[in-house]
């Protein structure tokens, strides 16, 4: 079993029926709020939408596979014309004493010109990433210090911690108001973002040149490669599921966004030279190997 690779222990993503508000200190002259994180999920074609039922406090990013966490929220405007919109998002970080921790890195930050993907009724939905490429190489610095000492660190315990707070205007307006604050975890890992069927374990099979130094008798060498390459089949067979969908979620890293070999151009580059004991499964089932003929 490879535990590295298969993701057995993620813990859900939480999603909640949003039939009640996060608790949070209001801006009454702007009656806006920032309502909740919206997940980016398979039902909802992977886009926050005005109209969504769930939310989360709690992402997952593999940091081997994405250098990005990109979070959907959602504000609601409870004014009159209800026009409100978000221009920028204040982040403030918080990270447990780890080794390797660049503190000037996670320093708070404002992010301007937020992507608004949609609006509707006072209730408006965008997107903003919350790691910098600072933020993303301390990250593996700080997974590479853990493998250095061969000590696994309990990230679902002690979480990376961003406190989220929007800032906006209305149509015609210069005063910029802003939104309550709002906390979401997110837990790193390193490699676990691997689909499970995408590799299989490399036994070490000879060679061709080393199958012929072995067996000179041309027939011995027939069989050989042939008990050859019907173990690596059997192997493949056995570890491989030949999916057609080289993407299980909606963005490679991001919490259910789970990759295979062929998800993008590097991929099979990234992850073999990550696991080298295993190989890439490939794309579609192979034929079966025939046993020569006496």
């Amino acid at each position: 079993m490879i535990r590295s690779v298969v993701v057995l222990g993620l813990v859900p993503l939480l999603l909640i029926a949003c039939d009640h508000f996060m608790d949070g200190s209001w801006d009454d002259e702007s009656a806006v709020r920032l309502e909740n994180f919206v997940p980016l999920t398979a039902a909802n074609g992977c886009e926050a939408h005005p109209n969504a039922t769930q939310w989360y406090t709690k992402g997952f990013i593999d940091v081997f596979i994405t250098d990005q966490y990109t979070l959907p929220f959602k504000t609601v405007d409870t004014g009159k014309d209800g026009d409100w919109r978000p221009l920028m998002m204040t982040l403030s970080y918080e990270l447990p004493p780890l080794p390797g921790l660049d503190a000037a890195a996670w320093e708070e930050r404002t992010v301007y010109s937020i992507p608004v993907a949609e609006s509707a009724g006072g209730v408006t939905v965008g997107t903003v990433q919350i790691l910098t490429d600072e933020m993303h190489e301390n990250l593996v610095q700080i997974f590479d210090a853990f493998a250095a000492m061969a000590v696994k660190f309990d990230w679902e315990t002690y979480p990376m911690i961003i406190t989220v707070r929007a800032a906006g205007t209305r149509p015609g307006s210069d005063r910029i108001s802003h939104t309550n604050e709002l906390r979401f975890d997110l837990v790193p890992s390193y490699g676990d973002h691997i689909r499970d069927g995408a590799l299989y374990l490399d036994k070490g099979w000879p060679s061709d040149e080393e199958i012929a130094a072995d067996f000179p008798l041309p027939q011995d060498q027939e069989q050989a490669k042939y008990e050859r390459d019907k173990d690596i089949y059997d192997t493949m067979m056995l570890n491989c599921d030949f999916s057609q969908t080289h993407l299980a979620g909606c963005l490679p890293g991001q919490d259910y966004g789970l990759i295979d070999c062929y998800t993008f151009t590097e991929a099979a580059d990234q992850i073999e030279g990550l696991y080298p004991e295993y190989d890439c499964c490939p794309k579609e089932e192979p034929a079966e190997p025939q046993a020569p003929t006496r």
